[in-house]
């Protein structure tokens, strides 16, 4: 997440919420309504914290020392 910069500041509010709701869950997981979930659900998701999530997205994993590399043969 840090490499990528997939959370930034911008992100603050979404983040707190995200850890509210998962509180929550955590401390009283039998009060935790389906409209709740719902809600979790859909952060992690807009956080990219779900397997599906990232699968979408789209980075340059390539290491550029090795673009570097291969200009002098190695």
């Amino acid at each position: 997440m840090t490499k990528y910069a997939l959370i930034t500041g911008a992100d603050v509010e979404i983040l707190e919420q995200y850890c509210y709701l998962l509180s929550k869950l955590r401390a009283a997981p039998e009060d935790f309504s389906a409209s709740l979930h719902g809600q979790l659900r859909g952060i992690s998701s807009d956080l990219y914290l779900t397997p599906e999530s990232r699968t979408k997205l789209k980075l340059d994993t390539r290491d550029p020392l090795d673009d570097a590399l291969k200009k002098y043969g190695v």
